[in-house]
C-alpha cells in the first residue's frame, strides 16, 4: 500500500483513539486532504508567504503524526480484538519503519520517519536521550511491545487494550508535546508547528476545563506566525496529568530547569487524607503503588479515576 492508501484505508480507523481524531477534524480523511492541499498549494496553504520548505515539512510531519501514528495504534487495537501477533507486529512496523537501520537505537545518520524516529529527533533538545542516543521513551516503547507479545501469548487481549491506552499511547503523545513546544518558537518551522497542533489538540478536547489552555497551544502553533514556547509549556503543565503523560519523560526544554512541565499546579489539589501516595503529581507509570497500608502493592502505578 502507498502512504496515501494507508491514510485512506478505513479498516484501522475503528477504535476509540481514532474517534478522537475523527471527531476533532470532522471526518476520516482529514490527513489525506491536508497533505494533498499542501502539495497542490491550495487553500489554506496557497499563501505566498508559505515557503516550499514549510510545505515540505507540513507534508512530512502530517505523514508522521497524522497517518503513521494512528495507523499503528489502529493495528494494535485490531491485535487486541483478534488476539493475533500479526497486527501487533504491524503496529510496531508503522511506528518504527525500516529507515532506522539494524543498529539498536537506530542509525546515527538516519533518525527514521516514524514516531520512533521523531522521539529520537527531539530527545537531545529535552535532555531525555539514552547513552546510545535513543529516546528514553523509545526504550520504554520497546518494553511495551514485548509486554504486548506476552499478553497475546497468554490470551489476555482485554489487558492488551489497556496496555495500548494507558502505556503505549501516552508514551507516544510525549513526542507530540515535545514537538509542540520545540516548534512553537522556531520561525523556520511554522509548517511543523501547524501539524503539531493538528495532531495534539484532538487529545485535549475531552479534558475538563482544557479549553483555555488548548487555545493558548493552538494560538502559538499557527502557520502564519511564530509562537512562544514558554507559553506552550505553561499551558501543557495544566494538562499533562489528564493526558496520562509523565512530565519527567517530556524533559527540560533546552536543558533549562525553568522550562519544565513538572509544574506544581497539581499540588493545588493537595494530598488526599494527607497521604503522599494519593497525589496526582509526578507519577511514574511503571512504579508500584502501596495501597491499604501495605496490604496490597500493585505491579504498576494506579492513577486516580
Amino acid at each position: 500500500m502507498s502512504l496515501r492508501d494507508i491514510a485512506k484505508d478505513p479498516v484501522w480507523k475503528q477504535n476509540t483513539f481514532f474517534n478522537q481524531l475523527r471527531s476533532y477534524h470532522d471526518g476520516d480523511d482529514f490527513a489525506d486532504k491536508q497533505i494533498m492541499l499542501a502539495l497542490l498549494k491550495e487553500s489554506p496553504f496557497d499563501d505566498t508567504r508559505i515557503s516550499s520548505n514549510e510545505r515540505k515539512s507540513l507534508v512530512i510531519r502530517s505523514l508522521q503524526t497524522l497517518v503513521l501514528f494512528p495507523t499503528a495504534i489502529g493495528h494494535m487495537y485490531k491485535a487486541a480484538t483478534d488476539c493475533t501477533f500479526q497486527y501487533w507486529d504491524e503496529g510496531a512496523v508503522y511506528l518504527i519503519g525500516s529507515v532506522e537501520g539494524s543498529r539498536w537505537g537506530g542509525d546515527d545518520m538516519y533518525s527514521g520517519v516514524g514516531m520512533y524516529g521523531f522521539a529520537k529527533e527531539l530527545c537531545e533538545e529535552f535532555k531525555v536521550c539514552t547513552s546510545s542516543g535513543n529516546a528514553e521513551t523509545n526504550e520504554r516503547l520497546i518494553g511495551y511491545f514485548s509486554n504486548g507479545e506476552d499478553l497475546i501469548s497468554g490470551g489476555s487481549c482485554a489487558a492488551l487494550q489497556q496496555l495500548i491506552e494507558t502505556k503505549v499511547v501516552p508514551t507516544l503523545l510525549t513526542a507530540l508535546v515535545q514537538g509542540a513546544i520545540h516548534f512553537a518558537g522556531k520561525s523556520s518551522a511554522r509548517g511543523d508547528a501547524y501539524v503539531m497542533a493538528e495532531a495534539i489538540l484532538p487529545f485535549l478536547s475531552n479534558i475538563e476545563d482544557s479549553k483555555a489552555n488548548a487555545m493558548i497551544i493552538e494560538g502559538n502553533l499557527l502557520l502564519n506566525s511564530t509562537g512562544d514556547s514558554t507559553k506552550v509549556i505553561d499551558a501543557f503543565s495544566h494538562l499533562l496529568v489528564d493526558m496520562d503523560v509523565n512530565c519527567d519523560e517530556v524533559g527540560l526544554f533546552e536543558g533549562n530547569q525553568n522550562l519544565t512541565l513538572c509544574a506544581v499546579h497539581c499540588d493545588e489539589v493537595g494530598l488526599f487524607e494527607g497521604n503522599q501516595n494519593l497525589t496526582r503529581c509526578f507519577y511514574d507509570p511503571d512504579q508500584s503503588t502501596d495501597l491499604s497500608d501495605g496490604l496490597y502493592i500493585t505491579g504498576t502505578y494506579v492513577k486516580e479515576r
